[in-house]
């Protein structure tokens, strides 16, 4: 329980519904350069990295795998996977390392909503909120990338 309280996702959770997740989660570990989910294939499920690390890798249309970053734990990573939105992963993640990851699954979700509506909203909303805020960071970081190269352009 103590771990779940560290993730962003799970910190406005009472004990009682930290249990009632935790139930649902699946534990799983991968061995240093197994991939926990690969480029170009669908999504189904989010992760929280529990112990390790896990490095996220773009593909070059030469085949060469570029990093990204690395993530720690109590990261979260591939959240939209689980929110039901058709997600074909862009990215790859590999684990450098031995890494333990906890995964939830869209069915996972899904039946969390049956049983306990009020818990699943709680991190349904959450999980947007921290979808909103990432989009928001992206949007800003391509906005500065933009008018520095602007700046950088010799005037004609």
């Amino acid at each position: 329980m103590d771990f779940f309280k560290q993730v962003s996702l799970f910190e406005d959770l009472s004990q009682g519904d930290l249990r009632r997740l935790a139930r649902i989660l699946h534990e799983r570990t991968y061995r240093d350069g197994e991939y926990i989910f690969e480029e170009g294939k669908p999504g189904t499920a989010m992760y929280i990295v529990r112990g390790g690390v896990v490095e996220i890798v773009r593909r070059r249309r030469n085949g060469e795998e570029v990093p990204l970053v690395t993530l720690e734990p109590p990261a979260t990573l591939e959240d939209l996977a689980v929110v039901g939105a058709d997600v074909v992963h862009w990215t790859s993640g590999r684990a450098r390392g031995p890494v333990s990851l906890v995964a939830i699954g869209r069915p996972d979700l899904d039946s969390l909503g049956r049983n306990f509506p009020l818990l699943a909203n709680k991190i349904l909303k959450k999980l947007a909120q921290i979808i909103a805020m990432r989009l928001q960071m992206v949007i800003v970081a391509e906005y500065f990338n933009e008018e520095r190269s602007l700046d950088s352009e010799p005037p004609q």
